[in-house]
């Protein structure tokens, strides 16, 4: 099984566990399966059996198809895959046909174009601005379009009004550019983890991109940059980049594609962004 499948399906566990506020040991002991074993699972280290993921997907409240399904497929959220499975196969087919009819006059994903995602350090503003160029679309940092709305800096901003205050601000700037005319490449910042309805828009309405790397790179990069933001007063930088990183990498795993930057040049990074093209030249085309 290959190393990438094993570190989606380790996410996805460890951040339903975390979601249900669930201890490792207590996951092990309702599934009968060694706190070790899911140690290394979530780790993305151990050998996947479906019948022990299908014991913890139900310990942990969600279907099997949601620890398992495809990357860039949206994630079911607990309440809805609990509701869903107490119905009998006809209620579910009549659920089903109701969500159809419902959403089936929804835009498609993409229709606005590219978005980047994931934590400062992996390579967004260098990456975006190269799709940009070969897209021949706009670069557009969604920090830029908040201090416009708010005509002030950022700093100020979560100064002011703390972080509750941008992530509304942020939500906010980008409802406006999804109602603005005209497909990007948008820069996003890696707080949008946090804010479930803000990313949620995001994957509905941009072809995602989680730019990722190694929290060893990740803190390199920003110190490179002379900005430890959010790492800043903490002796041990690389383990708090990646107790980040495993905060949000879950979220960041649901977008459409991944590219690891670790260890790799900007020309190889620039190839895996042009390898992703014909995507994007068909969803313009079903735009047009």
């Amino acid at each position: 099984m290959s190393k990438n499948l094993r570190d989606l399906v380790g996410g996805r566990v460890r951040f339903h566990r975390t979601e249900s506020s669930m201890s490792r040991r207590v996951l092990a002991e309702q599934t009968d399966i060694s706190e070790r074993y899911l140690a290394q699972l979530e780790a993305g280290k151990a050998n996947i059996s479906i019948l022990l993921i299908e014991r913890i997907a139900k310990s942990l409240g969600v279907s099997l198809t949601e620890l398992l399904k495809p990357r860039g497929m949206p994630a079911i959220s607990n309440a809805l895959s609990r509701y869903l499975s107490t119905l009998d196969g006809k209620t579910q087919k009549k659920a089903l046909s109701l969500l159809q009819n419902h959403f089936e006059n929804e835009p498609p994903t993409g229709n606005k174009g590219i978005a980047l995602v994931g934590t400062r350090g992996a390579g967004k503003s260098t990456l975006g601005k190269i799709l940009a160029d070969k897209t021949g679309l706009a670069f557009v940092r969604l920090s830029d379009r908040i201090a416009e709305n708010c005509h002030m800096a950022i700093s100020e901003l979560v100064g002011l009004g703390g972080v509750k205050a941008y992530r509304r601000h942020e939500l906010e700037a980008l409802e406006k550019l999804i109602n603005c005319d005209g497909r990007k490449v948008l820069e996003v910042s890696g707080g949008i983890a946090e804010s479930t309805q803000a990313f949620e828009l995001l994957l509905k309405h941009f072809h995602t991109i989680y730019i990722k790397a190694s929290a060893k790179e990740h803190v390199d990069r920003v110190a490179a940059q002379n900005d430890m933001r959010p790492m800043e007063g903490h002796p041990e930088a690389v383990k708090e980049a990646e107790s980040l990183l495993a905060a949000r990498g879950p979220v960041f795993e649901q977008a459409h594609d991944v590219i690891n930057t670790t260890g790799q040049s900007v020309e190889n990074a620039e190839d895996a962004l042009t390898a992703l093209m014909p995507k994007f030249e068909q969803e313009e085309n079903v735009v047009n």
